[in-house]
């Protein structure tokens, strides 16, 4: 009978054991890494090597394509997620010079034939049939990487999240191919950040941005050629605002359009605008500190306008949001936090109490917490607890839908007709609003039609 590897590795006491080929060129490893190198080395190993010894035996059709026995593709972000950005050079390349691994298809996109797969690893066989050792990790890092890589994907999922996932985002795909999203947007998307780039005052990179562009195409094929029943692992909740990240949440906006969940298509999105900062007037309002000026430009729905023009630079709505959430998750101290207190002073004064006083408290609870850096955890943490009701009651509505943080998408059938559209609006707008109206605050709510 197969055993859960991962389900064990989460089960067990003794959680800093993992196991990896006992062989030469793997104790090798050990001559050219220092010891966090050669700990992230194993936790690729105990995930390649383990998890593949049941794989090898069962269905080898993955991504759409057929691969041999010891042959597995690896996507970036698990070399990510496993290694750590600064991690994936080192290691990967000692894995290679060895031999433990080696490439035998490099991750390659072909617009013109609207493909995109990752990198295809062949496992060493001798290394592969090599008896296990047990290794015991020392370096904490190296532990909670691989415990949150596969936490994330397995245990936080409220039952609301699984219904999500299990009913609705198995069977997301976009109707469309990367080839032609591309011909659609390229030309606009080029223009769009060359005039990002000038009003920041920066150069234009075209070849980063041209980087950039082809990740966002990729997402497109890649997404469609992982079986629907192996789509859940690529959902997790982020263990810091408990939000629940997914392929739709995940992929640039101007994608929406074409996502389908079988045969439904996207009616319309709504959104809570400023979702973050209207979070942070109605904590204030609760707290009994009254901002009238940050209160009327939230309830007008005009917080980035307004604060563009308070600061009369000639700001553009986007510049002015960069700003605030400068201030907003900055250090107390910041000079982002000093021009905001010259627009909102009782703002102001209320995040630097919450950033002395709150956060230092919260950092003793939290391990990765930074108290002069991070001011948004409470926020993220309400928002999420705020949208994870308003799925509770969508689901009970029978409305058919997908979660992006503070927004969300309605899908239906192409037919659908105006009215029935128009009534799903109410209901879901009349759901979002709940739990956040006060005296004080009205939320402002904008509605994306996509049925044009």
């Amino acid at each position: 009978m197969y055993k859960d590897e991962i389900k064990a590795f989460l089960e067990s006491k003794a959680a800093k054991q993992v196991y990896i080929p006992d062989h030469e060129l793997i104790s090798k490893l050990e001559t050219v890494l220092d010891r966090k190198e050669f700990e992230r080395a194993a936790l690729l190993l105990n995930y390649c090597f383990r998890q593949h010894r049941h794989s090898i035996k069962q269905d080898r059709e993955i991504c759409g394509r057929d691969f041999a026995p010891y042959q597995m593709p690896i996507f970036r972000s698990v070399q990510v997620d496993l290694l750590g950005h600064t991690y994936i050079e080192r290691v990967m390349s000692a894995l290679e010079s060895f031999g433990i691994i080696t490439v035998v298809k490099k991750h390659f996109f072909k617009p013109e034939a609207g493909l995109a797969l990752p990198t295809v690893y062949g496992l060493n066989q001798e290394v592969y049939k090599a008896k296990e050792k047990q290794i015991t990790l020392t370096t904490a890092n190296a532990i909670n990487c691989y415990t949150q890589w596969l936490i994330q994907r397995q245990k936080p999922f409220s039952r609301v999240d699984r219904d999500v996932i299990n009913k609705q985002h198995k069977y997301l795909k976009f109707d469309i191919t990367s080839l032609e999203y591309a011909k659609q947007t390229r030309r606009q998307a080029l223009l769009d950040a060359i005039a990002e780039a000038k009003e920041k005052g920066k150069e234009f990179d075209r070849k980063a941005w041209r980087k950039g562009y082809i990740h966002q195409c990729r997402q497109i094929d890649s997404w469609n050629q992982i079986p629907d029943r192996e789509k859940w692992i690529l959902c997790r909740v982020d263990p810091f605002g408990n939000r629940l990240h997914h392929g739709l949440s995940n992929a640039p906006s101007s994608l929406r359009e074409y996502a389908r969940i079988g045969e439904l298509v996207p009616l319309f999105e709504i959104d809570l605008v400023s979702s973050q900062p209207t979070i942070t007037a109605i904590n204030m309002a609760k707290a009994g500190v009254i901002d009238e000026a940050f209160f009327k430009d939230i309830n007008d729905g005009r917080l980035y306008e307004r604060y563009a023009e308070r600061r009369g630079l000639g700001w553009s709505r986007g510049k002015a949001k960069s700003m605030i959430f400068t201030a907003f998750f900055g250090s107390a101290d910041s000079s982002e936090m000093k021009n905001l207190e010259a627009s909102y002073p009782v703002l102001a004064s209320y995040l630097r109490k919450v950033k002395s006083e709150v956060r230092p408290q919260e950092s003793k609870t939290l391990n990765d917490y930074k108290p002069s850096k991070n001011n948004c955890i409470d926020v993220q943490r309400a928002e999420s607890s705020w949208a994870r009701q308003v799925w509770k009651q969508l689901h009970k509505a029978g409305v058919r839908f997908l979660p992006i943080h503070d927004s969300v998408v309605v899908f239906g059938y192409e037919y659908t007709t105006f009215d029935k559209i128009g009534s799903l609006q109410m209901i879901v707008e009349k759901t979002m609003s709940e739990g956040l109206v006060t005296e004080e605050i009205k939320p402002r709510f904008k509605t994306t039609e996509y049925t044009i």
